[in-house]
């Protein structure tokens, strides 16, 4: 978005823009999907959706179930070099060894950083994989709104950045939803409902 804005002087013309740009933070993220042969969280309650924490686990997402009663959670969505102070062997290791394949020791950390968010000991999982992005010169770490931003203020507004101007953003980066698929289909439905 930033690439963007700095090649379009049309778009240099949006204070708003320009205002929620300079607010964006480029973080490092990692995801890390763990598979299990039943889903331990729903003896804990839990419906399939997404929590939101301040800990390790920044976002975990519990899936639906598969017939079968085989499970699958999104356990971390960590952002920045706190995720590396926090599970250190995702330093090391990596995430980018064949199909994704995480490592005993990073399985057993965010196993942990789980048990801890849940006060209880959640099993080992039966699968283990992870992606990361960031520093990589392609630009792909994931924007975020930095500290202090009142993002819900000033989201709608984004929409339609110029006055009188039949130009339209839409995208994660800008949205509530940052990093998620879910913040681009919310922009783009909030540009159809001005057209």
């Amino acid at each position: 978005m930033r690439r963007l804005w700095f090649n379009s002087p049309i778009l240099q013309q949006s204070a708003v823009l320009s205002r929620a740009l300079s607010h964006l933070i480029e973080n490092d993220s990692i995801k890390i999907y763990l598979a299990y042969d039943h889903p331990w969280w729903r003896d804990l309650g839990l419906e399939p959706g997404r929590s939101v924490s301040d800990g390790p686990l920044r976002q975990t997402i519990y899936l639906q179930e598969d017939p079968s009663g085989a499970s699958l959670i999104m356990a971390s969505y960590s952002f920045g070099r706190h995720a590396f102070h926090t599970f250190p062997s995702l330093e090391s290791s990596p995430t980018e060894q064949a199909a994704g394949q995480l490592d005993g020791a990073i399985i057993r950390e965010v196993t942990d950083a789980l048990s801890d968010l849940h006060g209880i000991t959640v099993p080992l999982p039966i699968d283990g994989r992870g992606v990361r992005w960031g520093d990589t010169t392609v630009g792909s770490d994931i924007p975020l709104w930095g500290p202090g931003v009142e993002p819900w203020k000033m989201t709608r507004e984004l929409i339609a950045p110029l006055d009188r101007r039949r130009l339209f953003v839409c995208g994660d980066a800008l949205s509530l939803n940052q990093g998620w698929v879910l913040g681009a289909l919310q922009t783009t439905a909030h540009v159809l409902d001005l057209i």
